[in-house]
């Protein structure tokens, strides 16, 4: 294996540490449904990494020329990056993420048959072998997204400084070659930062393109840890509840202060707080309770509302790119044009 250069080994560890952050949320809410998994991840994820880092430290041959993974997965190169995550392609790195099951016999006499991760657990417990199985398809899974999301911290680390540095006669050089800018036309800063931010751009195109194709078995689901709260202090608040919806329901006519009280909770005017609203209003109080009550017992901890993690942080890398848009060109109205095919 060749060695790798320090900015090939921070893109090896930058795209490990992505998919990492995505496998313990995925394995967080694992947990919770399946308590008795838990005792196995650390280890076992811990030897994952370790294979993906080895596999992102390794070439792939296109042609005459072999290239790193790394290399491949954080750049702009889509033909090379989709071979790489086609599984009839020669270049596919399924395999090498997913051990798939093969059940020929061929093992010799007293020796175990141990070729991969999930055979080597296999052989500890067969019951490991689908745990095994299930975190190498998450990998496979969050990879592309991982890979892209470097892309993007990558690229809008690159803008940053080119907007902060002067050009000089080497950098305008190098993008008026790789623009393809006419020798006889002036390039300028905003020209070489708008074909960069295009470029991020589609990076934050081809993620949001994937997010909103994936199925709902492939969704990050988290739960985020709420404000701390004792379990006492949960309890009674429970009680205050479950006290006000007796009373509500036993009235016959809703006082103005309680409407007025309740149109501040229900944003709306006292006039349209009716007692369904009210009750309705206690009842979700109640039942979030109970549910966070659940959470503190079985988890020792509340949990929040369930959403799509993967989705969140998409979000937040649209938000930085309109906030970099803003920032370098404060004064345009319009998307910088998009690339040529050329």
């Amino acid at each position: 294996m060749a060695e790798l250069s320090p900015q090939q080994q921070k893109r090896v560890e930058g795209i490990a540490n992505l998919v990492k952050e995505f496998l313990d949320a995925r394995f967080e809410h694992a947990i919770r449904i399946n308590p008795n998994i838990a005792h196995v991840y650390s280890d076992l994820s811990w030897q994952q990494m370790v294979t993906l880092k080895q596999l992102l430290s390794d070439t792939k041959a296109f042609g005459p020329v072999r290239y790193f993974v790394c290399d491949i997965l954080s750049s702009d190169d889509e033909q090379k990056k989709r071979a790489l995550f086609s599984p009839t392609d020669q270049n596919s790195i399924m395999n090498e993420i997913i051990n798939l099951a093969d059940e020929r016999a061929e093992t010799t006499r007293g020796i175990l048959n141990i070729r991969n991760i999930r055979t080597f657990y296999r052989a500890l417990d067969p019951s490991l072998e689908q745990i095994v199985e299930l975190i190498q398809t998450w990998i496979w899974w969050d990879l592309p997204d991982a890979a892209d999301m470097f892309a993007f911290e990558q690229e809008y680390q690159r803008i940053l400084k080119l907007a902060k540095q002067p050009l000089s006669t080497k950098i305008i050089d190098y993008y008026r070659k790789t623009m393809k800018w006419s020798s006889e036309k002036e390039l300028t800063k905003k020209d070489i930062l708008e074909y960069e931010v295009q470029k991020l751009s589609k990076i934050v195109q081809n993620i949001g393109e994937r997010i909103a194709e994936e199925p709902g078995y492939k969704m990050i689901l988290k739960r985020d840890k709420l404000p701390s709260e004792t379990l006492e202090e949960m309890v009674l608040r429970l009680g205050k509840h479950i006290n006000n919806l007796r009373k509500i329901r036993e009235m016959k006519e809703i006082p103005d202060e309680i409407k007025a009280m309740y149109g501040k909770t229900l944003n709306i005017t006292p006039q349209d707080v009716t007692k369904d609203l009210i009750i309705q209003s206690e009842q979700a109080s109640i039942s979030q309770l109970e549910e966070k009550i659940k959470d503190i017992l079985n988890l020792g901890r509340a949990l929040g509302e369930p959403y799509n993690y993967k989705k969140a942080k998409f979000q937040q890398l649209e938000k930085r790119l309109r906030q970099l848009k803003s920032m370098l060109f404060p004064s345009k109205t319009e998307e910088p044009a998009a690339l040529s095919a050329s």
